[in-house]
């Protein structure tokens, strides 16, 4: 007769703690990207529009302290799983409804979302296997 003995260890805090911050990692990703990406895809006359981009997380902070180019806020998040990406800029919405670069970053970014979160995951509980 074969006996074994089975001992179990309870770690779903540790694991809920790091899917939180898979998840918050990943909101800042791809807030950044599409960022990055409107920048690219943004008409340029002076460059005010295109420098006035910024992204907000309510559990990150900002990508430029909450501020865009001319000092006033942007737009603060309603949720931790919301970030902003936008500009304080008064006539941006005319280049984006005549030459649409916002738009176009985020449907860039949208397929590219889930490669982002599974980056984050596997970064993150990649050390958390490691640490056991």
């Amino acid at each position: 007769m074969i006996k074994t003995t089975v001992e179990s260890q309870w770690n779903g805090e540790a694991i809920k703690v790091r899917g939180e911050r898979t998840k918050a990692r990943s909101i800042w990703e791809i807030g950044l990207d599409i960022e990055a990406r409107t920048k690219l895809l943004c008409p340029v006359d002076t460059g005010r529009l295109r420098a006035s981009y910024t992204t907000q997380a309510s559990n990150r902070g900002t990508a430029m302290q909450g501020k865009a180019l001319g000092g006033d806020e942007v737009g603060k998040p309603s949720s931790p799983d919301e970030v902003v990406v936008g500009t304080n800029v008064e006539y941006a919405p005319y280049p984006e409804a005549s030459r649409p670069h916002l738009r176009p970053a985020v449907d860039l970014v949208q397929g590219r979302a889930l490669t982002i979160i599974m980056n984050a995951g596997r970064a993150e509980f990649k050390e958390y296997l490691r640490q056991k």
